[in-house]
């Protein structure tokens, strides 16, 4: 997970480096921040880990001895996030996204703040909650492997639609799987972690489309969108 912060790290200083890094935090991030699907999807999540967390030791315990991917299919869906290959695919799909607009700067942005946002949220809520994982290790909540392969995923389908946002949520939903069925991570674990993964780039992809001064949006004396500010 460290190079996947150095990686994000280095794209947002090279993207930065070409925009108005004030404007972005004055106008988007805190339209962002007031999403309203971003609050519902998170709300969602928590609810729904809530619930499971009843019924964790019964569900861990089933998969382990039912498990729920054949060993090859977890494995793949473990070495997606593990081994970076999400991180070519999601700035392939950047470089795509930025040569049909004739504008690399925008696709590349979002592709790394939505993912420094979501792994920095991640790690805050890991550390936050400390909760050990089924093969008593630490930082089970939520799982990382699921935030990013559900960022990488909800970014794509942005981009392409569900032609390419189909395959991207099977990979991301066999991802989820895969850290249940390896016995790293708890059903309420992975449930929140695919919330995070979609709510974070949702929100600043819809307040980079409301705030985008094409658009002649009018802002509030905050320089906050007023559309989705609640």
């Amino acid at each position: 997970m460290k190079k996947i912060f150095l990686i994000i790290f280095c794209v947002i200083n090279i993207s930065y480096s070409q925009i108005s890094n004030v404007d972005y935090v004055k106008k988007v991030v805190p339209t962002a921040i007031g999403n309203k699907k971003n609050k519902v999807i998170i709300g969602i999540g928590l609810l729904s880990a809530g619930g499971l967390l009843l019924v964790d030791d019964e569900i861990n315990n089933w998969i382990q001895k039912n498990p729920i991917l054949p060993n090859n299919v977890s494995h793949i869906g473990d070495k997606w996030i593990s081994s970076y290959a999400f991180v070519g695919v999601s700035f392939a799909g950047a470089l795509f996204k930025g040569h049909q607009g004739s504008n690399y700067l925008e696709p590349i942005r979002f592709l790394a703040v939505s993912n420094a946002v979501n792994y920095g949220l991640t790690k805050i809520i890991k550390v936050g909650f400390n909760r050990k994982r089924p093969n008593g290790a630490q930082y089970s909540f939520p799982s990382g492997h699921a935030s990013v392969a559900f960022t990488t995923a909800t970014i794509l389908q942005k981009w392409y639609g569900k032609k390419i946002g189909i395959p991207a949520y099977t990979m991301a939903i066999i991802t989820a799987l895969s850290r249940m069925n390896d016995n790293k991570h708890w059903a309420s674990d992975v449930t929140f972690g695919a919330a995070l993964g979609i709510a974070v780039p949702t929100a600043f992809y819809e307040a980079e489309k409301l705030c985008n001064n094409n658009l002649n949006i009018s802002f509030n004396s905050n320089g906050i969108c007023f559309e989705y500010w609640f």
